[in-house]
Formats: C-alpha cells, sequence, structure tokens
C-alpha cells in the first residue's frame, strides 16, 4: 500500500470551538473554615488561572474583601461556620458592593440557602462538589463561558 500525501508546510485550521472560555482574570475570595477544604478550593481557583485568596470566617472575609475590592471577581462562602456564618457575612457583603457569591455547604438549611439566592447569590454548591463541578459553576458566574 502507498499513500501520498501532499508537501505543505500550511496547518491546518480549525474550526471554531462553540465553548470557547473568555479568560477573566482576578482574585477570588473563599472564605470556608475548614483548612483542608480552604487549601483544595484554592488549588483549583488557581487551576483555572485565577488567584485565590483565603480566610476563615466572615469576619476575617470582610476585612480582605473592604481592602481588596477592586481586584476580587467572586467570593466562594460557606454558609456553616463559626463566629460569622455565611448569611449574615452575605448582607454585610452586600452592604459593601455587588460582588458576585457563590454559596458553598454541605449542611445548608434549604430555606436559608433559597432566600439568599432570591436576593441575589449567583449560585450554590454542595459539599463536597467536584473540581469540575467547582469550575463550570466559577465559568458560569464569571461569564467565562
Amino acid at each position: 500500500m502507498t499513500i501520498f500525501l501532499p508537501a505543505t508546510e500550511a496547518s491546518p485550521s480549525l474550526p471554531p470551538s462553540s465553548a470557547e472560555v473568555r479568560r477573566v482574570s482576578g482574585t477570588v475570595l473563599v472564605v470556608d473554615d475548614e483548612p483542608i477544604v480552604r487549601t483544595a478550593t484554592a488549588r483549583l481557583v488557581k487551576q483555572l488561572g485565577l488567584v485565590a485568596i483565603t480566610v476563615n470566617d466572615g469576619d476575617e472575609a470582610l476585612v480582605v474583601y473592604k481592602a481588596q475590592q477592586n481586584e476580587i471577581v467572586l467570593v466562594l462562602l460557606d454558609m456553616v461556620m463559626p463566629r460569622m456564618p455565611g448569611p449574615a457575612c452575605y448582607r454585610e457583603l452586600r452592604k459593601i458592593g455587588n460582588v458576585p457569591v457563590l454559596l458553598v455547604s454541605g449542611y445548608a438549611n434549604d430555606a436559608q440557602t433559597q432566600a439568599l439566592l432570591d436576593s441575589g447569590a449567583d449560585g450554590f454548591l454542595e459539599k463536597p462538589y467536584t473540581a469540575p463541578q467547582l469550575a463550570n459553576e466559577i465559568d458560569r458566574i464569571l461569564g467565562r463561558r
């Protein structure tokens, strides 16, 4: 069998992808009282080409957000935390600005979560979530798809 191929230096052009990702840069504030969850989530955020800042609770989140609100493009907010729980932190964040907020929890009260979604929270992920689930939600919220 003999195969004849044309000799060319040109590269074939690929058809445009229907799911092209628009690159949005910025910082994601990860708020969770569980160190393992914070670390793993921050690593996933960095793999998406974003900067991650992690904090332990709502009080710290407010301090960091006030100082860096121009850089923060998204807050990943755990619903159940000591000191200042997620719902209280969400309300305080809304007093400061209109940053997108993705709620996360393994113990969320459905009525409370729905109330926050109705008041403008941008999404909810139930723990444990997978890396693709987190990536899809971040891309959806930031308009990267």
